[in-house]
């Protein structure tokens, strides 16, 4: 009896460990994704609703244009944002959150709470130094 009781709880540690496993991969997908270069700052703006290529690309001074695009691709695949193009001459594309793309909205804005809370003071680095000094004055 007690080898068979030994044995069972054999099999749930091995079950809950493989169950953790998954989490932790779970996990590391959501912040593989979500520390790529632009991710959050894409997220950001399209919180507040849909938005063309080229305003995006001007809300994120510093983004080039190829990696906008390869970022609004990595959010497409990852089912964070639709794409739309218009039939318009010229064409026009614009980006909009899907349903887990505004489901991180609040979490966004607790991010944004945080920084204001905490790294107001931080540092600007100091290649963006002036710009810093430029939006805080």
């Amino acid at each position: 009896m007690e080898v068979m009781e030994k044995s069972i709880a054999k099999e749930r540690v091995e079950r809950r460990r493989a169950q953790l496993e998954e989490i932790k991969c779970q996990y590391g997908r959501a912040f593989a994704l979500l520390q790529e270069k632009w991710v959050l700052f894409t997220l950001h703006y399209l919180t507040e609703g849909a938005m063309g290529f080229n305003e995006l690309s001007r809300c994120g001074k510093g983004i080039n244009p190829t990696t906008l695009s390869q970022t609004l691709s990595l959010l497409e695949a990852a089912g964070l944002v639709t794409r739309e193009v218009h039939s318009t001459i010229p064409p026009k594309t614009s980006y909009e959150l899907t349903e887990a793309g505004r489901a991180l909205k609040p979490i966004l804005e607790a991010v944004g709470e945080w920084i204001a809370r905490y790294l107001s003071n931080l540092p600007c680095s100091v290649k963006d130094e002036i710009k810093c000094r430029a939006i805080k004055s």
